[in-house]
């Protein structure tokens, strides 16, 4: 699922990061992305549907056990740069791979082998639509605040 939020209104934010460094500038977006991403994957960790029984699975030709609340623990962030990220220069997001694969089944259902369809438990798009203004404010506070602590860094070096 790919959200794209557009923020208006930060005209004066927005000079003061043009007149910084590039690379100092690009470490105060990626700070503050991440913090807004943190705010939502809280959510999705409360969010995430626990089961009662531990399941197995292969990986690399060993059987691995998982226990209940694997999926919670799994959840991290991962913060894409550059030609990596898919939309824009810095993108943060909250993948559902590794040991945690089975995530985007229950995001997004699935159907067995015998063709029954598994209705999905989401956790991830209600996280987004609970706390996506709360992820945002957090966003728009961290940039602020890393954009004058650089400004007053680059002020104290001249």
């Amino acid at each position: 699922m790919s959200q794209t939020v557009t923020v208006t209104g930060l005209k004066e934010l927005e000079q003061t990061i043009s007149q910084l460094n590039g690379k100092v500038a690009k470490k105060a977006v990626e700070i503050a992305v991440k913090s807004g991403t943190k705010v939502v994957l809280e959510e999705a960790k409360v969010r995430a549907p626990l089961g009662i029984v531990p399941h197995k699975f292969k990986e690399k030709g060993a059987v691995i056990t998982v226990k209940p609340g694997n999926l919670r623990k799994s959840l991290k962030q991962r913060v894409y740069r550059g030609q990596r990220a898919s939309m824009g220069n810095i993108q943060s997001i909250i993948p559902l791979d590794g040991r945690a694969f089975y995530g985007k089944f229950q995001e997004w259902g699935w159907k067995t082998k015998s063709g029954r369809y598994i209705a999905p438990q989401r956790f991830l798009a209600p996280a987004w639509q609970a706390k996506k203004e709360e992820a945002l404010d957090q966003l728009g506070k961290r940039l602020g605040e890393e954009v004058e602590k650089a400004a007053r860094e680059s002020a104290n070096a001249r």
